[in-house]
């Protein structure tokens, strides 16, 4: 991001070295720094590094961008991140501590329960908290000031039911114990006609042996799987193949994230005819621009695209929004600009938010193919 020297060394030493509210409005002093602060929480580090390192070159990226065209009203914009490593408990306190030091909206999280767990400092403090990768369904109903550029699991669920209802009469399930994993299994089980045994482990599982063991005991028709993490699929792979795994493999988007998994598991995924629900922004030149700029900037390759735009969206909702707002403390004006939005034109499609703070996007099915190692549109 492009701090000022003098905004950077104060902001870090009196706000988050002596952890005092130095910087929040409720000080009798004149603030310093007049730069518009946001707050970044994701996880930065870990097994779901993925979606925060995401979130934050996304994010960086675009506010690097409008800083260089002279910010949002003549004022630049500092973004400060907080690695929350996918855990609630250090979410909500990240939280806390961005809003004691004056923080009135924040960026996060990627994972689904640290966002639920942020949104309660949020709420009580009338603080803005905009996720564009947490899918959760009861983010929802977590408050007034939390909004999200993201589907819901309630439609990921829906669209797996569907698909399992008319190919298999009995099925496993493994669920990790984590508020985004759970509730697509929940969504999927209200809907899913056939019969269903679902296994839910904890987080810390290393070896799914047993657990696929007492799977193929029961002899379902296929197996779906419910991780958090692409390093949980691995884990999951490994122990499928060493089980001879021959029914059908279907499961949430994390199925389909980890080019090096389908890489190495390619004979096997074609065989188990390998299904994932997954958010797919349609194709537009707008996208392809930023997937372009994103590779020329950071010299890789741009693999979640489908964060990357709504993460896109969510950052330019905002900079219209404190355009025409004026003043980032003023957190109601924002969250009543933000749920009049309408019909934006955004990568990630045409965007209208609803009274729960949600937008009108959805998943689908992809199927892997092994001709181009990667996971295709179901026709």
């Amino acid at each position: 991001m492009l701090f000022s020297k003098k905004a950077k060394l104060l902001y870090l030493f009196v706000c988050i070295s002596s952890l005092t509210p130095a910087c929040s409005e409720d000080s009798d002093d004149t603030p310093i720094n007049k730069d518009i602060l946001i707050g970044g929480i994701a996880p930065l580090s870990g097994d779901a590094a993925l979606y925060g390192r995401m979130d934050k070159l996304v994010t960086d990226l675009i506010f690097d961008e409008i800083n260089a065209n002279g910010g949002i009203n003549g004022r630049q914009v500092d973004v400060i991140w907080h690695d929350t490593k996918c855990d609630p408990a250090l979410a909500k306190t990240k939280a806390q501590e961005l809003i004691d030091n004056g923080v009135r909206i924040i960026f996060g999280d990627s994972c689904s329960g640290s966002t639920l767990a942020a949104a309660g400092p949020a709420e009580e403090n009338e603080v803005i908290l905009f996720t564009s990768s947490s899918s959760n369904t009861q983010i929802k109903n977590s408050g007034d000031f939390v909004f999200r550029v993201f589907p819901s699991d309630e439609t990921s669920g829906t669209v797996l039911s569907h698909y399992a209802n008319a190919n298999f009469s009995n099925i496993g399930i493994l669920t990790e114990q984590t508020e985004y994993a759970q509730g697509i299994t929940a969504g999927f089980l209200k809907t899913y006609s056939g019969s269903a045994e679902n296994k839910s482990f904890p987080s810390s599982l290393t070896d799914f042996t047993t657990m696929v063991a007492e799977i193929q005991e029961l002899n379902v028709d296929a197996i779906l799987l419910m991780p958090q993490t692409t390093a949980k699929i691995r884990l999951m792979a490994e122990a499928l193949d060493a089980a001879g795994w021959d029914k059908d493999v279907f499961g949430n988007e994390i199925l389909a994230l980890d080019e090096l998994i389908t890489s190495d598991y390619k004979e096997q995924y074609e065989a188990w005819n390998c299904v994932s629900a997954n958010f797919i922004p349609p194709s537009s030149q707008s996208l392809d621009d930023f997937i372009a700029k994103f590779e020329f900037e950071y010299g890789e390759e741009l693999k979640l695209y489908s964060y990357a735009a709504t993460t896109v969206d969510r950052n330019n909702i905002l900079k219209e929004v404190l355009q025409e707002v004026g003043d980032e403390t003023n957190t109601k004006a924002i969250r009543d600009a933000i749920y009049a939005i309408q019909e934006y034109d955004g990568l990630s499609g045409i965007l209208s938010f609803d009274e729960n703070g949600e937008v009108n996007l959805s998943y689908s099915l992809v199927v892997f193919d092994g001709d181009t190692n990667s996971f295709v549109s179901v026709e």
